[in-house]
């Protein structure tokens, strides 16, 4: 075979792989879409998962069934899903534990958040709260740091290490002075039975889970670690009114396995961006206490990068990751 006929041959492979390509991106989706929720039911990341799959059953007229497989600090599912098929069916819910701080606390981790996946969109962001039981003795947190400072080894519970509630629990340490017990679960459910059941003292979590509970008079939200107030807790206060410069929060965030066609990248994430202007979407969102939040794929790069370049540098600053 000649080298003009070899282009030639070459050249057809190509186009017809394309216009293969192609056609596959515009018939999608043909089946039901699986979403891979890293964290237990019920949580920030598997409400938000919830509401969304409910807008892309609508928009594309294809099931979106939610996959919660939780543990290690969503490093399971996350990796579960950086495995999946890159054809658009399987998608991965993760947020800044997963896609960012599991990068620099989880050594070994069995997937790259940058490398593995392709960022859809930003979804929601998450406000972080300082919880403790109905019985406890406190009920602000200066009276907690000053309960802690008296019994040190105190417990406090979070979703996992490398958690922003994790990130939270150190500060407090740091900022206060004081020599609180890290208990790691695999996921927040966890933390709010055991919380409410007297297992841990403290509980460090999001808003969503802890509303409701709040509003029974379940448990008692003592700070949340926003920059302002939140509207819907307005009586209380964050961190940083009683520790300066304690602000950190959670988001929430849809991907594809690297190598997913552009097309179906733009489609999906397309329809979720639309879902987060709808106010109906919105109203689910912030009665579970979340932010709706969207963005582009690089700019949702950008804030992985941004947490990952914080996190590198808290041993710097004395704060330990590790416990």
């Amino acid at each position: 075979m000649t080298l003009k006929r070899v282009a030639i041959t070459l050249c057809s492979t190509t186009l017809i792989a394309l216009g293969s390509f192609a056609t596959h991106a515009q018939d999608y989706p043909a089946k039901p879409i699986t979403i891979i929720v890293p964290w237990p039911p019920a949580g920030s990341v598997d409400i938000s998962a919830r509401a969304l799959g409910k807008e892309i059953t609508a928009a594309l007229g294809q099931g979106v069934v939610i996959d919660n497989r939780s543990g290690a600090a969503g490093s399971i599912g996350s990796a579960l899903g950086a495995r999946a098929p890159h054809d658009g069916y399987t998608l991965t819910f993760g947020n800044a534990t997963t896609h960012a701080t599991n990068a620099v606390t989880m050594p070994g981790l069995s997937y790259n958040p940058f490398t593995d996946f392709t960022p859809i969109t930003l979804v929601h962001k998450s406000t972080m709260v300082v919880a403790v039981s109905k019985s406890s003795p406190v009920s602000t947190l200066k009276e907690l740091i000053e309960y802690a400072k008296a019994r040190p080894g105190l417990t406090y519970g979070t979703p996992g290490l490398g958690t922003p509630q994790h990130l939270i629990g150190q500060l407090l340490n740091q900022k206060a002075g004081l020599q609180l017990s890290h208990v790691p679960y695999r996921g927040g459910g966890p933390v709010v039975n055991d919380l409410m059941g007297g297992h841990i003292t403290i509980a460090v979590g999001v808003l969503s889970q802890y509303l409701t509970l709040q509003e029974r008079g379940d448990l008692k939200i003592i700070a949340i670690a926003d920059e302002a107030r939140n509207p819907a807790i307005p009586n209380v206060p964050t961190i940083s009114e009683t520790l300066e410069g304690v602000v950190v929060s959670g988001w929430g965030a849809l991907y594809a396995p690297k190598g997913t066609s552009p097309e179906i990248v733009k489609r999906i994430g397309d329809v979720a961006r639309k879902a987060l202007a709808s106010p109906d979407f919105r109203k689910v969102l912030e009665a579970a206490g979340l932010t709706p939040a969207a963005s582009s794929p690089e700019e949702l790069l950008k804030i992985m990068e941004s947490d990952i370049a914080l996190w590198k540098a808290l041993p710097d600053k004395g704060i330990k990751l590790s416990e």
